[in-house]
């Protein structure tokens, strides 16, 4: 469920993931943890930008998380991040 109790639904077919993680605190990732669902957009972007089938679309990302694709801005997807602190470091779980 998204923001304003917006649900969202995945045809047969979509590409879902979820990874989960730890970075050490004291990493210079671990340090910005702030950036890592930006981070995630950037790399989410750059892989579809990489398939031939989607050289010509305009692909952007709305930021924080939101991936749009051509020129009238249809969602295509999103990335969620979440985090939690454990000791001397964050446990993150980002999907698609």
């Amino acid at each position: 469920i998204g923001r304003g109790s917006n649900q969202w639904t995945s045809p047969l077919g979509c590409a879902l993931f979820t990874i989960y993680f730890d970075i050490h605190l004291q990493s210079l990732l671990g340090q910005r943890l702030s950036l890592l669902q930006l981070l995630a957009s950037v790399a989410v972007l750059q892989a579809l930008e990489r398939k031939p089938e989607y050289k010509s679309l305009n692909i952007q990302i709305k930021w924080p998380n939101d991936i749009f694709i051509g020129n009238d801005f249809a969602k295509l997807g999103g990335i969620l991040a979440t985090s939690s602190i454990c000791g001397n470091y964050a446990s993150i779980t980002l999907g698609t």
